[in-house]
């Protein structure tokens, strides 16, 4: 990977930012004022300045009006390594199923002469081949202990590697006063100071137990996981979006291209003076899953105006039914700030603890999963009956069912009612996703399918009721999906916009010999 990023004028590595725009790199400030003539027309204030506050700590505010679609940011990683839990992959490249092994420390890469091994491995290989013994990899298909510590220990190589990149490491939040390390993260460092033998490094590193387990906080403060072209998942840090904090109604989308640089834009209108925000933990997870979420991995609980909504913005995403006999009442949390309080019926005095509501939400989550393992469109239907005796016809566990539900519906030649049966499903599934996500944040992809799969119905009416106007409506959703997969091409989701693509330009065709 590079440096920061490719220099504007000769495309190598480069550490230097204009101080202007903040965005644009230079290898030399010989480079950077042979650019100036050009640069000075484009070269403007960012959109966004940082904030602090002692309950936030540093932030990121809009500098001025933001549109809808905007960039705000772009920015490469300072660092790339394995996930904490995963399959060998190649540490030259990081594509899963290696199928070589490195020549000198023995660990998987994906072939010997893989292009990322000079830029990605060979620092660390200088480390890992004075370990004291090889690693066996035998079985490349289950996570493999000895990767948690990659990443950990491409941390630490900054210090020599780039000292640039390590300040900006230094720099990033950890949370030590909040945090305790696992037991896990405690065998990870043991790992990296006795087997890498970090321990005896020397003076000039700072190998200390004390600062591998702040490096560790930084990784699970500040990481984020990309997914790769090939399939594969990383981890990254980036240190601009890492001060972004989190909401469960963010105003920001991030987005990767193949050589996991990330763009920031706006998914909604953001204020001068608003919070940039996104999201640390699942969007269709209920309130008091995402909070136990945050807490476990970010050290804080949130208050977001999702998070104090007991209806969660009026979706019911996470209400069950009251198991009082013909209350018809549902059940949500008394005070969703408050880990632990009580659930109540919203028509009776019925109540469950928590607890309850925990245990109930986690078995139905058991029985869904093996339901959408081997989905079929009957088995999926006398499922949602047994949910809907039990949770509101919105739930999150519901809305995964429907989900995979309208991708089985009304295939080959459907009749007037499967038609009717889907469009009513899709309708409604669309009108919860855009209340929790009505920029297409997080949901653009759930979203992008809905909206492909209404077209569907859409597409099969107009053919029997010979009405131009539901094409017209199609056509619509379709737009929407190549606008909500636009950064998506080198992911498989990608290849839904190209087919929504050319379905607009059959129905195009087909409105205008009407």
């Amino acid at each position: 990977m590079p440096e920061l990023g490719p220099c504007a004028v000769c495309t190598i590595p480069a550490e230097n930012r204009c101080a202007g725009c903040k965005t644009t790199l230079y290898c030399s400030k010989e480079h950077q004022k042979q650019d100036w003539k050009t640069h000075k027309f484009l070269c403007k204030p960012p959109l966004y300045k940082e904030g602090s506050s002692p309950e936030l700590g540093r932030y990121l505010v809009a500098a001025r009006d933001i549109e809808v679609g905007q960039t705000i940011i772009t920015e490469t990683p300072i660092i790339i390594g394995p996930k904490q839990v995963t399959p060998p992959v190649c540490l030259g490249c990081l594509k899963p199923g290696p199928k070589a092994r490195c020549q000198l420390c023995k660990w998987p890469l994906c072939d010997e002469e893989c292009p990322g091994w000079d830029t990605n491995h060979a620092i660390e290989c200088a480390a890992l081949v004075r370990a004291e013994k090889p690693l066996t990899f035998s079985d490349l298909q289950k996570p493999h202990a000895a990767y948690e510590a990659i990443t950990l220990l491409r941390l630490v190589l900054m210090q020599k590697k780039s000292p640039k990149k390590w300040k900006l490491i230094q720099e990033m939040e950890a949370n030590e006063k909040k945090r305790e390390p696992s037991a896990e993260e405690k065998k990870i460092v043991q790992f990296l100071l006795t087997y890498v033998g970090l321990s005896k490094w020397g003076p000039t590193w700072d190998t200390s137990e004390k600062t591998l387990h702040r490096l560790a906080g930084v990784l699970q403060v500040n990481a984020l996981d990309v997914r790769l072209p090939h399939g594969g998942e990383v981890m990254a840090l980036f240190p601009t979006t890492s001060l972004i904090e989190h909401s469960c109604i963010p105003n920001i989308r991030i987005v990767f291209d193949p050589m996991c640089r990330m763009t920031v834009s706006a998914s909604k209108d953001i204020k001068e003076g608003e919070h940039l925000q996104t999201m640390y933990t699942h969007a269709l997870w209920a309130t008091f899953q995402r909070r136990e979420h945050l807490f476990s991995n970010k050290q804080f609980w949130c208050k977001c105006p999702r998070c104090s909504d007991p209806t969660e913005l009026g979706t019911m995403f996470g209400a069950m039914r009251c198991v009082a006999p013909d209350c018809g009442g549902f059940l949500l949390p008394t005070a969703p700030l408050e880990a632990g309080a009580d659930w109540a019926c919203t028509k009776c005095v019925g109540r469950l603890s928590e607890k309850q509501i925990a245990d109930l939400t986690g078995h139905l989550g058991q029985i869904v999963d093996e339901a959408l393992a081997q989905p079929t469109e009957s088995s999926l239907k006398d499922l949602l009956e047994k949910l809907n005796a039990v949770t509101h016809e919105n739930h999150f566990r519901q809305y995964a069912v429907k989900h995979s539900l309208i991708q089985l519906m009304a295939k080959n030649v459907p009749t007037k009612d499967e038609l009717d049966e889907k469009q009513q499903l899709c309708e409604h599934l669309l009108k919860v996703t855009q209340t929790l996500d009505p920029g297409g944040a997080r949901l653009a992809v759930y979203e992008a399918v809905i909206c492909y799969e209404l077209h569907n119905v859409l597409v099969a009416r107009a053919q029997k009721e010979n009405d131009d106007s539901l094409l017209a409506r199609a056509k619509v959703l379709l737009l929407r999906v190549v606008y909500l997969l636009r950064f998506d091409e080198h992911l498989p989701e990608g290849q839904l916009a190209t087919v929504a693509t050319k379905k607009i330009n059959e129905i195009e065709a087909k409105i205008g010999k009407s």
